[in-house]
């Protein structure tokens, strides 16, 4: 900085980044009123979803730039973990909701697995294990095109209490020279990834940097056939004796949180969707988020070419497949097809894309609830 004393360059950085983030918060606290707001107008289902992303989204902003708020000499940049339990499950899903128009710019599709065993709630940071999502998944879908990019956690059986999280993508990789060097400051995957990508190399940076104030660990790898594979390795259990802030208990003797049953969520308030079976027609990660979904949901499946549905004999079998789409529309489509007692589909219903537990839990339970008034009102209806 020209006629800047060098020892005082550092306090004009401070002063100049605190009124910025004081500008920021002004900005964030009309943002997230106007976002309440619009969630108390009385909106549907899919629009709830929408907002609270938007409303997740700022207060995450407010969190990062609180740091600069405390004026000159004050602020500290490196990052302090607040851990407190949370819904582990709905944090995911927020962040695949806000990640997926770019994903759809990119006609990619964009993925969220979450294994069966993975409790619902967390001990940790939310906003810092935001941070490190967010940088990974941005550069997962900015750096694929037409292709898919997975985010999959699995709790870590070697280490009760452990998650391991995984950003798999199939774009052009990174150079494989670069190892851990990746993660220094200013650094890309490729000599032309600024002219043709853009950015300024500080995102793994972060990633890595957030990961070690957590606790945690974050390496890369080449992905088998192409692409990148960056995998997290966090402790997230929770221990006997503690309590969610929502209130909810930890049962005695549990060391890793409250014990949700595989029905937790929607299924827990409804005996329906037991009732149901399905069969699915998917590729290989997709099957493995829809299964995943559905033993959460409490609902049965299968395979779809394991033979005839074994289900309840008054439930209701559903055929699980991909809508083919086309480029430019959400990536994927899925049809949920009730059988009849022939076997064959009969009409569908679409779940759009991202396909999360949130989205898939509803609209099984809305065909559920049409084929039981059907059954009962109009036998002859029911498939």
């Amino acid at each position: 900085m020209k006629g800047q004393n060098l020892p005082d360059y550092p306090k004009q950085v401070e002063h100049d980044m605190a009124l910025l983030g004081h500008e920021l918060d002004n900005v964030l606290n009309g943002l997230l009123g106007m976002s309440q707001l619009l969630r108390e107008s009385g909106l549907n289902a899919e629009q709830e979803r929408w907002s609270r992303a938007i409303e997740h989204a700022g207060r995450q902003l407010r969190r990062l730039v609180s740091t600069f708020r405390a004026g000159p000499g004050q602020a500290d940049l490196k990052p302090v973990p607040h851990i407190q339990c949370i819904d582990g499950i709905d944090l995911l899903e927020q962040v695949i909701l806000s990640h997926a128009p770019a994903a759809l710019a990119s006609d990619d599709r964009l993925l969220l697995t979450v294994t069966p065993e993975v409790r619902r709630h967390w001990f940790c940071d939310p906003c810092l294990l935001r941070q490190v999502l967010d940088n990974l998944l941005g550069n997962a879908i900015k750096f694929t095109t037409g292709g898919e990019v997975l985010l999959r956690v699995a709790a870590l059986q070697s280490r009760p209490g452990w998650l391991h999280i995984m950003v798999l993508d199939t774009g052009p990789g990174i150079d494989p020279a670069l190892g851990d060097r990746i993660f220094e400051a200013g650094n890309q995957g490729h000599p032309d990834t600024q002219s043709r990508f853009g950015g300024s190399g500080l995102g793994l940076f972060i990633c890595r940097r957030a990961m070690a104030a957590l606790g945690g660990t974050l390496h890369w790898s080449p992905a088998q056939g192409g692409g990148s594979r960056f995998e997290i390795l966090l402790s997230a259990g929770m221990q006997a004796g503690t309590r969610c802030e929502s209130g909810a208990g930890v049962q005695d003797g549990s060391a890793d949180g409250p014990a949700d049953g595989p029905a937790d969520g929607l299924a827990r308030s409804s005996q329906i969707l037991p009732r149901l079976s399905c069969r699915l027609a998917l590729s290989a990660h997709l099957f493995e988020s829809v299964s995943g979904w559905l033993e959460r949901l409490g609902v049965p499946w299968q395979p779809a070419g394991a033979g005839a549905p074994v289900i309840d004999p008054v439930g209701l079998a559903v055929l699980v497949s991909e809508h083919p789409v086309a480029a430019g529309q959400p990536r994927p489509t899925l049809l949920l097809q009730p059988l009849n007692d022939g076997g064959k589909p009969v009409h569908a219903c679409a779940v759009p894309a991202p396909v999360l537990c949130c989205t898939l839990g509803p609209a099984l339970l809305g065909m559920a609830l049409e084929w039981l008034w059907l059954r009962n009102e109009k036998p002859g209806s029911a498939p």
